[in-house]
């Protein structure tokens, strides 16, 4: 309970940044990027792979591949990238099982309005969709929660992949 209350917290919190100290939880750290980086990336001001750059390094974040590493512990990974080809932000959670799944049930607590909830999308994952448009952002939005439900090992350890993009 008290890592869904965080996750809640960090998404409502305006401004913290996501470089501090790593947080103990893949879901808080997915919250914050989600909050801090790709919600900001909707403000109507140009989206692209250099806004992203700017922004996390705003946030004092890592460069890692193509995207940026947001500190998390717990042996979990966070990284955010912008895929252009789909203008979309794209939060990606790697590590044990379970990594940034409590984020998820917190997404309607904090004003996200559920669209569909565990809907199979291939034998080893199931899709979780939210809407809303959040204070500052220039249109309503989805935010696309993809994650690992088999007991199969994922390629990567790849538990959580969560995109947010325009609702066109």
């Amino acid at each position: 309970m008290f890592r869904i209350i965080a996750a809640t917290a960090v998404l409502l919190a305006p401004g913290l940044a996501l470089a501090q100290d790593p947080v103990n939880d893949a879901g808080e750290a997915a919250g914050r990027a989600v909050h801090d980086v790709c919600l900001t990336m909707f403000d109507g001001q140009p989206s692209d792979a250099a806004r992203l750059g700017t922004l996390a390094q705003a946030q004092n974040l890592t460069a890692a591949g193509t995207g940026w590493r947001v500190p998390s512990g717990g042996g979990s990974t966070v990284t955010i990238d912008w895929m252009a080809e789909n203008n979309v932000c794209q939060v990606t959670v790697t590590g044990p099982a379970g990594s940034g799944l409590d984020l998820l049930p917190a997404m309607t607590d904090i004003g996200w309005t559920s669209v569909q909830s565990n809907v199979q999308s291939s034998p080893d994952m199931a899709v979780d969709v939210w809407t809303g448009q959040p204070q500052g952002v220039s249109s309503p939005l989805y935010v696309v929660a993809n994650k690992w439900t088999s007991s199969e090992e994922p390629d990567g350890g790849k538990r959580l992949v969560i995109v947010v993009v325009r609702a066109q």
